[in-house]
Parts: C-alpha cells; sequence; structure tokens
C-alpha cells in the first residue's frame, strides 16, 4: 500500500473540511467530526506504516492487519472520489451567470444552465440526498472500522517513523575483538615462557618445543587472560 495513499487521503480529508468552511455550507450533514477523527486516525497509523511493511514478511498477524487498513484506506478513497463529485455537482448547480467579452455581466442560458435546471428536479433532488446520506453512513462505519485497527495496533508495539530514525535501520550488538598481532616489547615477565607462548601463537618450533616433542607427540600451552 505504501505511505502515498495515506498521505493522499489526509489531505484530501483537510481539503474537504476547508472546502466546507469557505464555501460555509456542508454538502454532507453530520461527519465533520467524523472526518476529523479519520484524519487524525490515519495520521497515527501512517507513523507505524514503515515498520508493520517491513514485519509482515515474517509475522503473519501483522500481514492480516495491514491487510485490513489497506481495505479500509481504498474504501475511504472511493468514498472521498464521490463526495468530489457531489462537491463538483453543486458547483455547477449554482453556475448560471457568466461574464461576455465586454467584461459586463448578463444573464445567458448555457449547457450549464440546462443541466443545472434538470439537477433541480424534484428526482435529481432527492436522489442527491440520498447519495448524501449514503456517504455520511458509509463515513461513519470507515470511522469505526480505523478505530478498531488502530487499537489493534498497541499489540504489535510498532516503531513510530520518529523512532526508525533516531535507532537507525539496525541495531548492532558490540563485541570485543583481539588481535593476533603480538607487540613483543610491551610483554614482562618469565623470558622462557614468553617465549614458549609466541612461538607458538606464531607457529615457531623453540629450541624448547623441540626437545619436548621428542618425547611427547603434543604439547599444550594454556594461556588464561583477556582475549
Amino acid at each position: 500500500m505504501g505511505d502515498a495513499l495515506l498521505s493522499f487521503l489526509i489531505h484530501e480529508l483537510g481539503s474537504v473540511i476547508k472546502h466546507e468552511i469557505e464555501q460555509e455550507v456542508r454538502f454532507v450533514v453530520g461527519v465533520r467530526k467524523e472526518i476529523t477523527k479519520l484524519k487524525s486516525t490515519f495520521l497515527t497509523l501512517q507513523a507505524v506504516l514503515n515498520d508493520a511493511e517491513q514485519r509482515q514478511m515474517d509475522e503473519e498477524s501483522v500481514k492480516i492487519w495491514l491487510a485490513k487498513l489497506k481495505l479500509t484506506a481504498y474504501e475511504m478513497e472511493d468514498v472521498l472520489d464521490e463526495w468530489g463529485t457531489e462537491i463538483q455537482r453543486s458547483r455547477l448547480e449554482k453556475l448560471e451567470f457568466d461574464e461576455d467579452e465586454d467584461g459586463g455581466t448578463k444573464t445567458k442560458r448555457s449547457q450549464v444552465t440546462v443541466l443545472s435546471s434538470y439537477l433541480r428536479s424534484p428526482f435529481s433532488y432527492l436522489k442527491q440526498v440520498a447519495l448524501r446520506r449514503d456517504i455520511a453512513s458509509r463515513i461513519k462505519k470507515i470511522l469505526e472500522i480505523l478505530e478498531s485497527i488502530n487499537n489493534e495496533r498497541g499489540q504489535f508495539k510498532f516503531n513510530t517513523s520518529d523512532q526508525r530514525a533516531r535507532e537507525g535501520p539496525y541495531t548492532h550488538e558490540r563485541k570485543e575483538t583481539c588481535s593476533t598481532i603480538i607487540d613483543r616489547p610491551n610483554i614482562f615477565g618469565r623470558e622462557s615462557d614468553q617465549e614458549i607462548i609466541l612461538n607458538g601463537l606464531l607457529g615457531v618450533e623453540s629450541s624448547t618445543d623441540h626437545m619436548e616433542n621428542e618425547t611427547n607427540d603434543r604439547c599444550i600451552i594454556s594461556i588464561i587472560g583477556m582475549g
């Protein structure tokens, strides 16, 4: 699904509210509160979307959760398309005047006026009312489903986009490493034992080792310390 669809829905929901406020009209009555909640919930879900999409490859429950979110988002997109069409229809109904080439204003019948007259017929008006009620009902239903999806989000403990940015894509455990480089001047103590250990590590046979190998097939050197 990706982040693009949710970003689009969030933008469109905000545009619908802004347009209705500017025009001082409600094309779909009684859903402004629901629209505001939808926008807020989509923003919350968008913050965990990247982590969820990565985890769905290994977690079947996350995959199912994302599928439900995807279906709900597409349903919301369809509703917004119908709502946008209704807004455009309302604009056309109000378009009865047009300016002529001289800059004056006069009343003239156009194809838009004819269409507006048709849309004002009782049958068309009732159809519009039914459509707007259907849109309102679907919006409320989508909000219920989306809130349920958002409540399920808590059980997955997703990382938000801000958390992932702070932590980075991967977290590595630091491990101590040792080096096989021997700095001879910095080794102090028993020189003979030191020589045996160094020669053993470097694969060089010392005179002491040669004598021991004549009587023993194997020689064990114990090294105790950090490394």
